[in-house]
């Protein structure tokens, strides 16, 4: 566990960044578009440039029924999401679950953040503290994003503290199931979460409208290409 003590870190003051995140968010609010354009730029990136190549690792252990957990995992929250609205006749609770759904997106979002984290260390420690610095920009967007959320939906403290604890939480399952004590439950799970995320990023973050910044989404991805190349990948 001790190799892990740098990523577990980094994920321990993203914890701390998100949980405080809020006192930055009367100054960042008119900027969210930017910053989740930015950061969707950025995340898209390492999830095709370093989450897919991993899948293809995975297939050692678990054979090619890792990308029918991916897959599962995208057609989960898809089903989830399409059930809702399909189901649920008042707007007045559509808006809650669909809102309460996000949280349960945003949880999984920060605890493959944490994951990733842990993913890094196993190539390059320095890597780590790279793609470090672009998270905390997602982090910032998505405390924006969960503030809109809790106030419509009285989040008690307890809720946020878990919110903002799932990177952390992802990164010490990932540091115990990557210090060997079950290598096939690690790549199960990772390609599961991944493509739960993936589905959250193609629906919530990938530019589409006229709010977002399709600009600021090239430069993300252009910034994240060149720390990658950076950092050696």
């Amino acid at each position: 566990m001790l190799e892990f003590a740098f990523p577990l870190g980094l994920a321990v003051i993203l914890t701390f960044f998100h949980f405080y995140g809020g006192l930055l968010i009367k100054y960042a609010r008119k900027y969210n578009m930017h910053i989740i354009s930015f950061s969707a730029g950025m995340f898209i990136t390492f999830i095709f440039v370093e989450m897919f190549p991993k899948l293809f690792e995975g297939i050692n252990y678990i054979g090619k029924i890792i990308f029918a957990l991916f897959l599962g995992g995208f057609v989960i929250f898809y089903l989830s999401e399409k059930y809702i609205y399909q189901n649920v006749k008042s707007q007045k609770l559509i808006k809650k679950d669909v809102s309460e759904f996000h949280i349960l997106g945003f949880f999984l979002d920060h605890f493959t953040i944490g994951f990733f984290l842990i993913l890094l260390s196993y190539t390059d420690v320095f890597l780590g503290f790279l793609v470090f610095i672009p998270l905390v920009f997602h982090m910032l967007a998505s405390a924006i994003t969960l503030h809109n959320i809790e106030a419509s939906l009285n989040i008690d403290i307890i809720i946020k503290i878990i919110l903002s604890g799932a990177v952390l939480i992802g990164a010490v399952v990932a540091a115990f199931l990557g210090a060997g004590l079950n290598v096939r439950l690690y790549y199960s799970l990772f390609a599961f979460v991944v493509g739960a995320l993936f589905f959250i990023v193609l629906r919530d973050l990938l530019p589409k409208d006229k709010h977002r910044k399709p600009l600021l989404f090239i430069i993300g991805v252009g910034v994240a290409t060149v720390l990658l190349v950076f950092a050696g990948i």
